[in-house]
């Protein structure tokens, strides 16, 4: 009977440290692996709705604003340096300035403002993804062109139309270049990430400098680190 009782006692033991095991491995599942996966579904999802307002300011919106502005900001250069030597009409000449003034601060509020904090938000998912990266680059250089055109919201003394002309096409080449970046990010199925390999060597160093950390002495700095931080110091004793 020993040795059947032991068995017995064997198996018991077997089945409440499988049913342990499998109540640990449900308890990781819910408290850390599903919590993680609903974040990045709601992660990718913000991120889909980013890049679909941003696709859609950029082509439809900021397009209209800017021929908008542009139009109003040229009648309002071209009066004003036609009348420069003469005697104006003053209530022309301040409508088509505040007509310009509202047109180019709609433009702007919808260029520069909203359009940047929805890139922002895009490119806040992984700031060194190549694809976002990209993107970045291409946004900073619309925003520059951007900029240059809000300036003709008021008379220009050396207006050109060359000048003129010369800033909103650089404005319109800036524009379809990015509006092309945020249709490639639109057709992608999921977010870009950085590289499997960029993503192993971060979190190699994080893990190695949580380690330096935990090391004795490592709050306090080397010799040779306080000679290079400030060579006029005392050497360490």
């Amino acid at each position: 009977m020993e040795p059947e009782q032991a068995s017995l006692g064997d198996r018991l033991l077997l089945i409440v440290l499988g049913a342990l095991f499998a109540f640990v491995f449900s308890m990781a599942i819910q408290l850390w692996i599903v919590p993680r996966v609903e974040r990045r579904k709601r992660r990718e999802e913000r991120w889909e709705r980013d890049v679909l307002a941003l696709g859609e300011l950029l082509t439809a919106e900021i397009p209209a604003l800017a021929t908008a502005a542009q139009r109003d900001a040229y009648v309002m250069q071209r009066l004003h340096k036609d009348y420069a030597d003469s005697d104006s009409p003053e209530d022309i000449l301040r409508k088509t300035q505040e007509d310009a003034s509202e047109s180019i601060a709609r433009y702007k509020a919808a260029a520069r403002v909203r359009a940047g904090w929805l890139v922002d938000r895009i490119v806040s998912l992984d700031q060194v993804a190549i694809e976002l990266t990209d993107l970045q680059r291409r946004w900073t250089r619309f925003d520059h062109q951007a900029a240059m055109c809000t300036f003709w919201n008021l008379p220009q003394r050396d207006f050109t139309e060359d000048q003129f002309d010369r800033d909103w096409k650089r404005q319109d080449n800036a524009l379809s270049e990015l509006t092309a970046e945020v249709t490639t990010l639109a057709r992608r199925s999921h977010p870009p990430r950085r590289s499997a390999r960029r993503r192993i060597g971060e979190s190699l160093v994080r893990w190695r400098d949580r380690v330096r950390r935990r090391l004795p002495g490592a709050d306090s700095l080397s010799a040779d680190q306080r000679v290079q931080a400030d060579p006029g110091a005392p050497p360490h004793r």
